[in-house]
């Protein structure tokens, strides 16, 4: 925090990246006073194509990204790339929209041999003058051997650069002096920073505060997520830069012995006949990483530590990754990419809580990232929406997923060098490289790899496994199988060939779940959803998303929505986005959250400002009905037998608001008994420019 003293009567509370304040009127006359803070910062170089600047910069481990002002970027020169985010400060209360981001080498002052390249968010403002008087520069006796990061940290200038923790790691070392009376120090790359309360004879009246703690939200995905949904799925044509990755990986791709699949990772220039990129300083940055890992986060988190040393125990006794060499013998000159790792811990996975993400987009000094240099291919995966729907047609009905499918493929030997990482057991070892066998998560090219594969295991043993090939091609979203038939018989055989031809493949299948008892009697108790018992009414498991109790064979819906009492477009995003709806089958509900979007952008309102009363309360009103959405049962099956007489039912219909369409299915057997099932529905807010009824 940075205090100021302000003679006005009202409290201004601003936050960091943020060009609003938000005014509190005193009811208490008496001000609480303190001695003056001083927050930590740096001189620091930043080299550009014009020469290297000198500037000061904040150093926040509390921000999640760093930052540079427009008047810097202007200055510099530096090139903006666009990207949108939301920043936001203490509480989420107040925030501001960033609209780009560039890049720079950082270089310390003090340290000749430290630099790093920092990707920094493009903000109007980082902060108003650090201080606006100056304070005492006399400092404890502690301090009198060291460099300071700042030698002008007792006057009054401008922030330019706010360091996040993005980029802290890298520069903390070890080593703080805390006197006992007067700021700390504490050690770093740029020099000794100091923070805290440094003594004065004067104390200042808290009546202006400022708040570094940023989080940077990416608006677009949440926001596009919950559009896209009710978009209807076009064909896509490949690029040419599309055509030839899927042309490179049928050129070079290869089987085992035992079947399974080896390929090679598609780097742009490899596509063009041209030799391996050269990729530099790569180590470095693992090292910074791995360091941060081993003394930041582990030590925090024992079991944590403990899965993470389980998961890459995993890896190598299952030859996913195999040793090289101690990193001190290991070729200076020897071309090859260092992946820095670190940990995602999901509480509310049923297998695996930790899943251990290899960072193929970072960027080393001087250098591109493994994903800069490697083609992402086209996009394979089938439309979600159409795959639940030809889901709903079965009678019988069964999902699966496929276990470590990324791991199951294999990368040539002649490139795991640019997937390699650094890892030892405990700090008393030596460092060790290792190089992954196996497509990694977190390249960009991986999704691709291995859908593609599947669609090759799927073409190469279509002969053998004709049913499994069709259902592994078309019933299939990322590594989740849903499929059925409208006879057991059929089913059987449908999973008995899909578990053999993606066998032949070194794949296999697990968490497997049915409406049918009969579909799960032959497998292993360890390869069935332990959460799902036909005996238990109440069970449920995921179906690409949607939940789906088995035994009674419907959809309901999951409505978990936290307390609020005021309410802003981001909680209103938030809160609509938990709606997760690929089918449309909660559309009248659904529109009317996108209508108030619509009306908020129309009133101009920001992403935290408070919603004007009327729509809050129509807001309150909506939110509190959709716990009634809890009940709403909705079969799977569409009641569709060979038999049957099939009529498909649809109606439109529009508003000054809105407009929609839907589809029913009217199933018409033999017997005489008739069905009628919601198929679908696709809903969308009218345009902002008036369009007459008939045209919508």
């Amino acid at each position: 925090m940075h205090i100021e003293n302000n003679n006005s009567s009202s409290v201004q509370i601003s936050n960091n990246g943020t060009s609003k304040t938000q005014s509190l009127v005193c009811t208490d006359s008496t001000a609480m006073t303190v001695p003056q803070i001083l927050l930590a910062t740096a001189k620091v170089k930043i080299s550009t194509p014009s020469g290297d600047h000198f500037l000061r910069a904040l150093v926040d481990q509390g921000s999640q990204s760093s930052f540079i002002t427009e008047r810097c970027v202007q200055r510099l020169k530096l090139k903006k790339y666009p990207f949108n985010c939301v920043v936001s400060g203490i509480g989420s209360s107040i925030s501001n929209v960033c609209k780009s981001f560039v890049e720079f080498l950082l270089k310390s002052c003090t340290n000749s041999s430290f630099e790093t390249l920092v990707k920094a968010l493009v903000m109007s403002s980082i902060s108003d003058y650090l201080q606006r008087y100056p304070v005492s520069s006399t400092l404890p006796k502690e301090f009198d051997n060291i460099t300071l990061a700042d030698p002008s940290f007792s006057e009054p200038g401008n922030i330019d650069i706010l360091i996040g923790a993005d980029i802290f790691h890298e520069i903390i070392l070890d080593g703080v002096i805390r006197p006992q009376n007067g700021p700390l120090a504490q050690h770093t790359e740029l020099g000794w920073i100091l923070s805290g309360p440094i003594n004065s004879k004067n104390s200042l009246s808290i009546e202006n505060t400022s708040s570094f703690h940023t989080q940077v939200n990416a608006i677009d995905n949440s926001l596009r997520k919950f559009w896209e949904l009710e978009e209807v799925s076009t064909s896509k044509i490949s690029t040419p830069e599309e055509t030839a990755c899927d042309n490179y990986f049928q050129n070079t791709f290869s089987r085992s012995a035992n079947g399974r699949y080896i390929v090679k990772l598609p780097f742009k220039s490899k596509v063009l006949n041209e030799d391996y990129p050269i990729f530099k300083n790569s180590l470095l940055n693992a090292q910074k990483r791995f360091t941060h890992l081993e003394q930041r986060v582990f030590p925090k988190n024992q079991t944590l530590k403990e899965e993470y040393s389980k998961f890459i125990n995993e890896y190598i006794s299952l030859s996913h990754m195999k040793f090289k060499c101690n990193l001190q013998d290991l070729p200076p000159t020897e071309n090859g990419f260092i992946l820095p790792h670190h940990g995602i811990w999901k509480e509310s996975s049923s297998t695996t809580k930790l899943r251990v993400v290899f960072d193929g987009s970072s960027k080393p000094v001087n250098s591109t990232s493994l994903n800069e240099e490697l083609l992402p291919g086209p996009s394979l995966q089938n439309d979600l929406s159409s795959v639940i729907l030809k889901w709903r047609k079965f009678l019988f009905v069964f999902t699966s997923d496929i276990e470590k499918m990324f791991r199951q493929i294999i990368v040539h030997p002649e490139e795991t060098k640019f997937q390699r990482i650094l890892w030892r057991p405990d700090t008393f070892s030596s460092l060790q490289l290792y190089e992954l066998q196996t497509v990694t998560y977190g390249t960009t090219c991986a999704p691709y790899l291995s859908i593609k594969v599947l669609q090759q295991l799927a073409n190469d043993e279509a002969d053998n496994f004709p049913k499994g090939a069709e259902v592994l091609k078309n019933d299939i979203y990322v590594d989740d199988i849903i499929s059925g038939a409208d006879d057991i018989s059929s089913a059987k055989t449908i999973q008995k060939q899909l578990k053999e031809l993606l066998s032949s493949g070194g794949f296999n299948l697990r968490k497997w779940t049915s409406n049918c008892p009969e579909l799960l009697s032959d497998l292993q108790p360890e390869d069935c959803e332990f959460s799902f018992n036909l005996d238990d009414s109440n069970s449920s498991v995921k179906a690409l998303g949607l939940f789906w109790n088995p035994k009674y064979d419907y959809f309901f819906f999951k409505i978990s929505l936290p307390m609020c009492n005021i309410f802003t477009k981001r909680t209103l995003l938030s809160d609509a986005s938990k709606l997760f709806d690929p089918l449309g089958l909660l559309a009248p509900t659904t529109i009317l959250a996108k209508i108030y979007f619509q009306q908020l952008w129309l009133e101009g309102i920001g992403w935290d400002d408070p919603l004007p009363h009327k729509l809050s309360s129509e807001w309150k009103q909506y939110r509190n009905n959709l716990s009634f959405l809890q009940a709403i049962k909705i079969p799977r099956w569409l009641g569709t037998i060979s038999s049957s007489s099939i009529e498909i039912h649809g109606f439109s219909d529009a508003s000054n608001n809105a407009y929609s369409a839907v589809l029913y299915c009217r199933t018409h057997r033999p017997n005489g008994q008739i069905f009628v099932n919601i198929i679908t529905a696709k809903t969308k807010v009218a345009p902002i420019k008036q369009i007459s009824l008939p045209r919508l």
